[in-house]
């Protein structure tokens, strides 16, 4: 099993993050379209609601996310080494908000950095980790 270096996992995020970033200002875009308090509302939070849901459904169902895709990475589950189970991806992606802390994912890359399997907080806890194919 090749683990997933700190620098491709970081850029996979960037990517991940810029076409999260992209998604959004489209949602913000229509919502200032319209000058809805009501649409603005639904959209602000259809934003927020779509940057969990991505990391969750993409590492369920294809075991990578585009960004994962773009740098043939994939999350596994660390025991069977199969694709991670629904609790797997939901436990890994809530947790990114503590690995995000206090600011640029510092503990997410302290414990990778640090832990023999290279695992964050959330792979830690969810038991995923993240390979190179």
């Amino acid at each position: 099993m090749n683990l997933a270096s700190l620098k491709k996992r970081v850029v996979a995020h960037v990517i991940d993050a810029l076409i999260l970033i992209i998604c959004v200002a489209i949602l913000r875009s229509i919502s200032f379209l319209f000058l809805n308090i009501t649409l603005t509302i639904i959209l602000e939070l259809c934003g927020f609601i779509l940057i969990f849901v991505y990391f969750i459904i993409a590492e369920k169902k294809y075991g990578r996310t585009i960004g994962k895709k773009w740098l043939r990475l994939r999350v596994t589950n660390i025991e069977t080494k199969k694709n991670i189970t629904w609790k797997q991806s939901i436990i890994r992606n809530l947790l990114r908000i503590v690995d995000g802390l206090p600011i640029l994912y510092l503990v997410g890359i302290i414990l990778i950095l640090t832990t023999k399997q290279k695992q964050r907080l959330g792979d830690l806890t969810a038991k995923t980790v993240v390979i190179q194919e």
